[in-house]
């Protein structure tokens, strides 16, 4: 149960990283 709470918080984490990285991306577009 231990692992299944670690792989749901490190794709939570990639998640949130991934949007940052798309959301700048997507601004350095814009420009």
């Amino acid at each position: 149960m231990q692992i299944r709470f670690l792989l749901l918080l490190v794709l939570f984490i990639l998640a949130f990283i991934a949007d940052i990285v798309l959301g700048s991306v997507h601004l350095s577009l814009r420009e």
